[in-house]
């Protein structure tokens, strides 16, 4: 009795739809499972019970990553977390799927904006630059990957190549942003590397008017992007 299914008139795309879902929530915490991914038995109590430990916390993630060197759970602070997505090898890059959401900050942030592909990224970064992130034992669900899903189509589309570019950008000009300025400045440093490297790909591909494009796009000459994508 107390599942409920809705369904919209029509269809409102994914993170509009998103947050449709979320606005007939009444509990503690969002939990959002896309229809080709799964959760494992346990993995929602696992979830919410690590979260109850961390009432401070905004967002918890299950996700495995090789910095990953004490026991889960724990929780990071803006400053770690921020380390570990920019100077280290990230750790917010994960989709809906891994998460759980306290309902209350996700409202209080306005939730997803609905910028297609990485709407997710940008809300992970709005939430994990005011509150602290868990980090709870992976494994709990599965994503499942195939052509069809929103991400290969925004990596085909160069879409998410550039826009994540973009959003990394904005956050570390983001004057929140809890890094020092050297730190701030070896980030940028590797973003605008692996962006170099990524469109000199590209271009390797045979794709030069769509690399000149997203270089365009992004406001940056192709000195600095032969020097950062040559340079070890």
């Amino acid at each position: 009795a107390r599942i409920k299914v809705y369904v919209n008139q029509t269809n409102l795309g994914d993170y509009p739809n998103r947050n449709k879902a979320a606005s007939y929530a009444k509990g503690k915490y969002l939990k959002y499972l896309d229809a080709d991914d799964l959760i494992y038995p346990r993995g929602l109590e696992v979830m919410v019970h690590t979260m109850e430990q961390f009432p401070e916390a905004g967002l918890g993630i299950s996700q495995k990553v090789v910095e990953d060197v004490k026991p889960y759970p724990f929780v990071m602070q803006p400053k770690e977390t921020f380390k570990r997505e920019f100077l280290m090898r990230g750790v917010l890059g994960l989709g809906p799927t891994g998460t759980i959401i306290r309902r209350d900050v996700f409202e209080k942030l306005g939730g997803f904006t609905g910028t297609r592909y990485i709407g997710d990224t940008e809300l992970w970064y709005n939430i994990a630059l005011a509150y602290p992130v868990v980090k709870m034992e992976d494994a709990l669900i599965f994503w499942r990957q195939h052509d069809d899903q929103e991400i290969t189509k925004g990596q085909e589309s160069f879409f998410y190549l550039e826009n994540t570019f973009k959003l990394k950008l904005n956050t570390l000009n983001n004057k929140e942003l809890p890094l020092t300025a050297p730190e701030r400045h070896v980030a940028l440093k590797k973003l605008i590397k692996r962006f170099s490297r990524n469109l000199l790909g590209l271009i390797k591909q045979g794709n030069f008017k769509t690399a000149n494009q997203i270089r365009k796009n992004c406001m940056l000459s192709w000195l600095v992007l032969l020097k950062m994508g040559m340079s070890r």
